[in-house]
This record gives structure tokens, sequence and C-alpha cells, in this order.
């Protein structure tokens, strides 16, 4: 007699689930003990730096303990107005920290009508620092001489790594615009020689309110700014 068979049993199923990723979470580290503007922070090695305006910066190792430190620079005084300077942005990576701005630069005078220039002239500074906290300011004149000239109250305004060294973006305020395309390299950041000038935007001439807003490294190793007008 042949055996009698059952109902078949239906072969097991394994059914592989995999578990949506969590979501970026944020933790408070410390507080940054200031009510000043806080103009961009940067990461190195050896930590993290916050850049308070007009010239001071914080540093941490861990985003904790935070130090301040004012960036280096023999403020004065010239008929009876102020000669400082001012940071605009800092950048940081492998070669260090490094921080961009103008300096006041005498004689000034009160005589500026409304919508003019500055009553001081305006050249760029920069300080550099390995550990955030020794900040090194630029060379009383930072330029390089060499066969251009920068125009009249051009400051440094934006900062990134190239290769082994930094380049910069300069503009100038010689009315209530800013305007300026030119571009700046430094080996060690704290002297700067011309490399070019970006391109103008299509229908921009060089007297145009132009004003870099940005950079940043695209993944072939190349950096993008963005000018606009």
């Amino acid at each position: 007699m042949a055996p009698s068979v059952g109902p078949s049993t239906p072969a097991a199923t394994t059914v592989a689930a995999t578990a949506a990723p969590a979501a970026f979470e944020w933790h408070r580290l410390g507080r940054i003990p200031t009510t000043a503007s806080i103009v961009g922070v940067a990461a190195s090695p050896a930590g993290y730096v916050v850049l308070e305006a007009p010239r001071a910066v914080w540093f941490s190792s861990d985003g904790l303990a935070w130090q301040r430190t004012v960036l280096p620079f023999t403020s004065s005084s010239d008929h009876g107005l102020s000669v400082d300077a001012h940071a605009n942005a800092l950048t940081g990576g492998d070669l260090g920290f490094i921080v961009v701005g103008g300096r006041d630069i005498p004689p000034c005078t009160t005589a500026q009508a409304a919508g003019g220039p500055p009553p001081c002239d305006v050249g760029p500074i920069s300080w550099v620092s390995q550990d955030g906290i020794t900040w090194h300011p630029s060379a009383p004149d930072p330029l390089i001489p060499d066969d251009f000239t920068l125009a009249r109250y051009r400051e440094l305004v934006r900062v990134w790594q190239a290769g082994e060294g930094w380049d910069a973006a300069a503009e100038s305020r010689d009315s209530v615009l800013y305007h300026g395309n030119d571009l700046l390299h430094s080996i060690e950041g704290r002297t700067w020689f011309s490399i070019a000038e970006g391109p103008l935007p299509d229908g921009a001439t060089s007297g145009d309110d132009i004003s870099a807003h940005g950079a940043v490294a695209t993944a072939s190793g190349k950096v993008e700014v963005l000018w606009q007008t």
C-alpha cells in the first residue's frame, strides 16, 4: 500500500528588512560666552575656531571649553577717527587656521560725503595660527611687489586652502558698493601676490557691484568661487 501523502507545506520565506538610517542628531557641547556677531567657524586637526566680529577668535579642542583671543593689531587714531582692523572670513585645515580682513590706512579725513568711500584708506590683512591660540599677523604691507597694484579700499573677503598655501578673494570699497574680483595667493598666509582676476559675470564690468560670496573645493580638487553682481 502506498503511503499516504499529507498536505504540502509551503516553503518558509525569509524577509530582509533594512532599517531606515537614523536622522542626524545634534548635541549641545558648550556655550561661547559672547553677544557679538559670529562671522564663521573652521576646523583643523588642532580643534575648532569661531570668528567673532570685529577681530576676535574663540578656540576649542573639543567643542566644550572655549578660549578667546583678540587678533593682534595696533589700533590708533587719526584726525579723531579710529584706525583699526576687522576680520571678514576664516578657514582651517591641515595647514592650520587663517583669518582674512581689512585694515585702516591713515591719513583719514572727516570730509567724506555721504555715500562716499570710508574715511580712511583700506588695505588687506591676514592672521595665521597653527594651534588656534597664538596668531601671527601679516606684514605691515602684506602684498609682494610684482606687476600688480590693488585698487584703493581693497580688503580680503574670502579665503580657502589651495594646495600647500592659501588663496583669497579681494574686494574694493570706493563707494557704497563693494566690488572687485582680484584673486591672491599666499604660501604661508602672511604675504600675498596676485594670481589672476576672476571672470566677470556676463554683462558686468570691473566697475560694477561685484562681491565674492563664497568658495568651495570640489571633489575633483578644483575650487569654485561664487561672485554675485
